[in-house]
């Protein structure tokens, strides 16, 4: 299989009047404008993922020969149409605007028949593009391109043209969403549909996804973390329960003791003082009795 630089190499047919049509193709910019006194067309904004016709053109222009007598203004002149696809390789051939000149020397009907053999529409082949393009993405193409082999000469030049179309555009949004992202995490830019259109067509994560998802893993971690913590504490939390029983069982049992060391002094007391106020109460019978007689005796 060629590379694609020897298929561009040879894919050119040799001395091409400039007057002839030219097709051009882009690989679904966001947005890609021109004047049409530069680019020919009748449309400012170029489509995207089709065939784009450039043709020769009689336009009025400035007339800078101020020289001679019949000098006017303006004037007609046949502008090629090779000049006007020049201008606009120029503009945004980085971009990947790519001339396909291998449809040059066909008629119209054989390029537009080539175009959609080589260049199906998602639908029919029944492809889906996972951020939701419906025409262009440079991935998803570049994908199907490879995918692809045709034994006609032409139209495997075509399809190489495509892809080099789809490669370089894949390589400018990549490089395009990677700067956005970085001065987004610095706070010098905004996503707008623009900075989306380059992330959808190289497949990356949204920025709102992506701190999802970081959102998500960061949870897990600390989910996972609390578990074994809350396992950590749960096994300090048993052993002070355990801990915390002992204790209260030693110290009821200390205050049972207590409690009967009180009980046996008390008895103890009880019994002293019982014995007590009985010698008291005898000493103080004997007394009264020993006055009583005495009383007696004086009456």
């Amino acid at each position: 299989m060629p590379t694609i630089a020897s298929s561009l190499k040879q894919s050119r047919p040799i001395g091409t009047d400039p007057r002839l049509r030219r097709f051009g193709f882009f690989p679904g910019l966001f947005i890609a404008e021109m004047e049409s006194s530069v680019s020919g067309q009748q449309e400012r904004i170029f489509p995207q993922g089709e065939l784009i016709a450039f043709e020769s053109a009689d336009l009025e222009v400035s007339n800078f020969d101020i020289q001679k007598s019949n000098w006017t203004p303006t004037k007609n002149e046949n502008i090629t149409a090779e000049w006007f696809i020049s201008n606009v390789k120029k503009t945004y051939g980085q971009q990947g605007f790519v001339e396909l000149d291998v449809l040059t020397t066909v008629s119209d009907d054989e390029a537009k028949n080539l175009f959609a053999l080589v260049h199906p529409s998602f639908s029919a082949v029944s492809h889906v593009c996972p951020q939701g393009l419906t025409k262009t993405c440079a991935a998803c193409r570049i994908k199907l391109l490879e995918a692809q082999t045709f034994e006609d000469e032409t139209a495997d030049k075509l399809r190489m043209q495509l892809l080099y179309s789809y490669v370089t555009y894949h390589d400018h949004a990549r490089n395009r969403w990677a700067e956005t992202v970085s001065d987004f995490g610095k706070g010098l830019s905004t996503i707008g549909d623009g900075e989306e259109h380059y992330r959808k067509n190289v497949h990356e994560i949204a920025l709102t996804e992506r701190a999802v998802a970081a959102a998500d893993a960061m949870g897990q971690r600390q989910a996972a973390a609390t578990v074994e913590g809350m396992k950590e504490i749960g096994g300090g939390f048993r052993e002070a329960l355990t801990q915390l029983a002992a204790n209260q069982e030693a110290a009821e049992k200390r205050h049972a003791e207590e409690m009967a060391l009180m009980r046996q002094m008390l008895n103890q007391n009880s019994v002293n003082h019982s014995v007590t106020d009985a010698k008291v109460d005898k000493r103080t019978k004997e007394y009264k009795d020993a006055h009583k007689s005495e009383s007696q005796a004086g009456d």
